[in-house]
């Protein structure tokens, strides 16, 4: 089915292309284009196909919709929202797409869509930067180093203010601004407007319990950490807000770590494996550094190996256990690279990166140096009243 796919995708994108090209530059008058009809007269016949590709998306028929707003496009290229939905699109498939190539192949068409729909469109749209914010983000997160990590999220953090001065449609949109600041170790300013969110919150909200605590964690004060990150556990499950349940346990069985508190992260974890067995592959990898750090190796290994399974990372805490069993297993050579590794790929400046630090400092290790290329990206645009 995979190959299957790529060769349809490949089909249409050259299909695409080719009148893309042909009617672009009709539209341009490079081509002489006399029989032409206008836009306008293009964009009403082409009509009945929107609708249909709008409602393949309501039906979560995301091929469906990307190949009918393949036909819109090639008659109407420059049709901003056509783009702009079909990288919608291309991100909704991405979510259940498990090969790492194809979610990657996916990403990008994505990226190319949505930047040709800021180029096109008069006047700036909220919608199109939240889009753009969703995709550096992913791309961000792909990373395998912090180095690399860092300018892909920087980016990915202003299309996501932009999108917030534009105004977006796009739910609790500002909830992401909280995270985008906290990864980037900007702290001070995530206090700021989580503290602004709180004022206008009217009820307990395990996001912004969630936001506090993560502030505290990174101030390094863990005990009121613990109190903000065990309250956004709790009022998670109070209000039964799977979204975000795997982060919230995470976020809160790391700051117990931190604090040597193993049984209580232990506990912490297992009850969100109880709820959400699979993916966020990362609490595998937590719960196995528990279990190295406790001297539990065969359990830390096999939590490795299954957590594998369920991401596609293979940095942070993942060479962390490793190192901790190699350790264990008194090879000290390749726990420093372990965790030299881990260091490097380790995404967020926070206490438990200050514990790898601290780790591979102790057996004489020193930092990788990495100095990862500048990312290309459309810049955001400036739009005259």
């Amino acid at each position: 089915m995979e190959g299957c796919f790529m060769t349809k995708t490949i089909y249409h994108l050259l299909i695409r292309g080719f009148l893309f090209i042909i009617l672009f530059l009709s539209s341009c008058n490079i081509l002489p284009n006399n029989n032409l009809p206008s836009y306008e007269e293009r964009l009403e016949k082409a009509k009945p196909l929107i609708n249909d590709a709008l409602e393949d998306m309501t039906q979560e028929n995301y091929l469906g919709a990307i190949q009918k707003w393949d036909e819109v496009l090639a008659s109407v290229p420059e049709y901003a929202d056509g783009y702009y939905q079909r990288s919608s699109s291309y991100l909704s498939l991405m979510e259940h797409e498990h090969n790492l190539e194809e979610y990657q192949t996916l990403l990008n068409h994505a990226l190319k869509d949505v930047d040709t729909a800021i180029s096109l469109s008069p006047a700036p749209i909220g919608n199109y930067y939240f889009t753009r914010y969703k995709i550096y983000d992913s791309l961000a997160s792909l990373q395998e180093t912090r180095a690399e990590f860092i300018p892909l999220e920087e980016i990915a953090l202003e299309n996501l203010l932009t999108s917030y001065q534009y105004g977006t449609t796009e739910p609790l949109a500002n909830r992401n601004v909280l995270f985008a600041l906290y990864v980037l170790g900007r702290c001070d300013e995530m206090l700021i407007e989580t503290q602004k969110q709180l004022k206008v919150q009217t009820e307990p909200s395990a996001t912004l319990n969630l936001a506090m605590g993560l502030y505290y964690y990174c101030i390094e004060d863990l005990e009121t950490a613990v109190k903000f990150t065990a309250e956004s556990v709790r009022v998670g499950i109070e209000k039964n807000v799977t979204a975000g349940l795997c982060q919230r346990s995470f976020d809160h069985a790391k700051v117990l770590y931190s604090l040597g508190r193993y049984d209580e992260a232990l506990e912490t974890l297992q009850n969100s494996f109880i709820l959400s067995p699979n993916f966020c592959g990362y609490r595998y990898y937590l719960r196995g550094l528990i279990y190295a750090t406790i001297g539990n190796i065969e359990n830390a290994e096999k939590d490795l190996a299954f957590g594998m399974t369920q991401t596609w990372s293979r940095g942070g805490l993942l060479p962390y256990t490793q190192a901790k069993i190699a350790l264990s297993n008194g090879d000290v050579e390749s726990a420093i690279s372990l965790l030299q590794t881990a260091e490097a790929t380790y995404h967020i400046q926070e206490p438990m990166l200050k514990l790898i630090q601290i780790d591979l400092e102790n057996l004489g290790g020193k930092k990788l140096e990495i100095f990862p290329p500048t990312p290309f990206v459309t810049p955001i645009q400036s739009f005259t009243p």
